[in-house]
């Protein structure tokens, strides 16, 4: 439940390639609706840490908290189809980090 997930990539000699944080508003914004699956959503920003299912539709949706241009406390909800398909997406305030 944090804002930050990291992905490494190794090589096939088990040296690190790569290794950054996904969790960015540039990452969510390759996911594209009405194409994009639950596959792909967790290959670009890893698992979820929090989901539910939600609505008529029997579709989930899938919440990854983080900072929106690296500043904001934000809550990204990715919706999918019954089909696992992106359907929509939307950011948020953050409300486990609202401040008075």
């Amino acid at each position: 439940m944090g804002q930050f997930a990291y992905m490494a990539e190794i090589d096939p000699d088990g040296r690190l390639v790569s290794f950054e944080q996904v969790l960015t508003d540039e990452r969510f914004a390759s996911l594209r609706i009405g194409k994009s699956t639950q596959a792909d959503v967790i290959r670009t920003v890893g698992h979820v840490p929090r989901w539910n299912r939600w609505g008529f539709k029997d579709g989930e949706r899938w919440s990854y908290r983080y900072q929106q241009n690296g500043v904001w406390d934000a809550v990204m909800t990715i919706y999918f189809d019954r089909n696992g398909v992106v359907e929509a997406m939307e950011s948020g305030i953050d409300p486990l980090l609202l401040r008075d």
